[in-house]
């Protein structure tokens, strides 16, 4: 299993001089020996003329994207030998960069890493730089949370400055959401009712440590009527627990493509003290698509690209 960085949660830490970016909702992926491989060392499906465009020589972290709001899609798309003309509609965003020209750099301070990237990815119209700005201050953070709350944008990520890529769950990268993220492993279908006669209603899932509840939102009619199968490992989203350490309003995200059911029992950390106090309200951020002034590390505003993805 390969040693990436992992992000914490935001605890309310004050985010000045903090780099502050769009946590995008792709698929987590590392460009490495011409191959993109998940965090379990499982190669993608990649098609050949996407690899050929890639940058030669480096290791890059970052996520295989369709734009916001197609998670599904994304993760189809990277988990099929047989949908390789779709890979025209994905972009891989570059947030970190650990080897260049064969040199590791992953000690070096983040902002010549990001210097690294854009080098990189200047070569490749396959890749982009995952934008980011310095953060002001905690006013500032809430004026970019509250512009995005309402656009259902994925989250909010914080770099602090100077650090070195750390292979671990590590303070130096934390993670700013509304809604909390979990994994769960689909056990049972349910029927649907109504309008939803014949097709699946909700997906009966457990955790890691053995809760069961329902899923019954998220889903489209093509899921409904073909939902992931027994034993898929699946990503919901939720408000908060219940005082019986239920998810409130579970909503389907998407299958988990990158890593297997093992790995995160593995890591799971189950609701207790520790936990529930990280469980305090955390927002999102979906960078204003009229573009919005503010000082970046190359001292540009973030402004959409033509393809609708902010630009550096």
């Amino acid at each position: 299993m390969s040693d990436v960085l992992l992000a914490q949660k935001w605890e309310k830490e004050d985010p000045t001089g903090w780099w502050v970016s769009e946590k995008l909702d792709g698929v987590r992926a590392l460009w490495r020996d011409g191959n993109f491989q998940s965090r379990a060392d499982n190669k993608f499906a990649c098609i050949s003329w996407f690899k050929q465009k890639m940058p030669k020589d480096c290791v890059l972290d970052g996520e295989l994207w369709a734009g916001r709001g197609q998670f599904q899609k994304a993760v189809g798309i990277v988990k099929s030998a047989t949908r390789g003309q779709e890979w025209e509609f994905m972009t891989f965003m570059v947030f970190d960069c650990l080897v260049e020209g064969g040199v590791n750099i992953a000690d070096r301070p983040f902002e010549q890493r990001v210097e690294a990237i854009k080098r990189l990815c200047s070569v490749s119209d396959v890749t982009k730089p995952v934008p980011m700005e310095m953060c002001q201050g905690p006013e500032h953070l809430a004026q970019l949370l509250s512009e995005v709350e309402g656009r259902g944008g994925e989250g909010l990520m914080l770099r602090k400055p100077g650090s070195a890529y750390e292979r671990k769950r590590s303070k130096t990268l934390l993670k700013v959401k509304t809604f909390h993220d979990e994994e769960a492993i689909v056990v049972g279908h349910e029927g649907g009712e109504g309008r939803l006669t014949g097709m699946c209603g909700a997906l009966v899932c457990e955790t890691p440590d053995k809760r069961r509840f329902k899923v019954g939102t998220g889903m489209n009619d093509d899921q409904r009527r073909q939902p992931p199968p027994i034993k898929t490992v699946i990503t919901y989203r939720y408000q908060e627990l219940t005082a019986a350490n239920m998810p409130r309003f579970p909503t389907l995200v998407g299958e988990r493509a990158d890593l297997t059911w093992a790995q995160i029992c593995a890591q799971y950390l189950p609701p207790g003290p520790r936990k529930d106090a990280a469980l305090k309200k955390k927002h999102s951020i979906l960078f204003d698509e009229g573009g919005r002034s503010g000082q970046s590390q190359s001292s540009t505003a973030l402004a959409p690209g033509s393809d609708g993805c902010t630009a550096l």
